[in-house]
């Protein structure tokens, strides 16, 4: 939490404005700049044409910023229609194949605990122990989960950021499903266009970096088109980073 450079006094939350980058001090009747309470000699950070260029207020199909009073919302989603499509039929296709073999072993376990079967139900493989079997398709089974997941990701997929006073919140999933991170907004040092340290198909997935002032990054929108990622990344520098002039 930041505190006032003058009486040392934690800023109550309402009294921290992220998107007009100040804080207000109500004891001392002072207004500070949030990039002066950053601590001293961490670097500015540099400069990136490519989003400095980014018109923030004309965003792409998809993309919005909702500023409700109380907190600010910076929406990107990441619905393609037609990658929704490729990934669904490889989720079918894939998870028609193993949805044989999982039928088999449930049929096994069943009649293992003496449950009788239908008698068009799968009765298992002769011979092969079920909880081998259970064993075998559950690296499967994972992938079909995953499959589905890029599939609706794909087509209901969203990457957000939800600043409320000071705190940040990044928000990878759809509806109520996801990935969060918390941390402190005044923290941030820089925002850019960056890649993931993992890589698919041996290359590593363009991203946004949201560095704070302690080193750690937050990566974010590899699920994101290019024209909304680009946007987005602007948009977070824009509300996050407060240029440091120079002395």
């Amino acid at each position: 939490m930041p505190a006032c450079p003058s009486c040392h006094a934690d800023y109550p939350t309402d009294d921290v404005n992220v998107s007009e980058g100040v804080a207000y001090c109500r004891d001392c009747d002072l207004l500070t700049r949030l990039s002066d309470l950053l601590p001293s000699g961490s670097p500015a950070a540099p400069p990136d044409s490519v989003l400095d260029s980014i018109d923030t207020e004309s965003p792409p199909d998809g993309c919005f910023v909702m500023d409700l009073g109380s907190r600010i919302r910076i929406v990107a989603s990441a619905r393609s229609f037609t990658g929704a499509a490729g990934a669904l039929f490889t989720a079918l296709f894939w998870n028609g194949i193993v949805s044989v073999f999982v039928a088999i072993a449930i049929g096994g376990t069943l009649q293992r605990f003496g449950i009788p079967l239908p008698s068009w139900a799968p009765s298992g493989m002769n011979g092969m122990p079920v909880l081998f079997l259970w064993v075998f398709l559950l690296p499967f089974i994972a992938i079909g989960v995953v499959l589905f997941w890029a599939a609706l990701t794909s087509l209901l997929g969203r990457c957000e950021a939800t600043l409320s006073g000071p705190d940040a919140v990044l928000f990878t999933g759809f509806g109520p499903i996801g990935w969060k991170r918390r941390f402190q907004a005044v923290d941030i040092r820089s925002v850019r266009l960056g890649q993931t340290t993992w890589t698919q198909n041996k290359r590593h997935r363009p991203c946004i970096e949201v560095q704070t002032s302690s080193g750690k990054t937050h990566r974010l929108g590899t699920i994101l088109p290019e024209p909304r990622r680009k946007w987005m990344a602007a948009a977070l520098k824009e509300l996050l980073v407060t240029p440091i002039p120079n002395s």
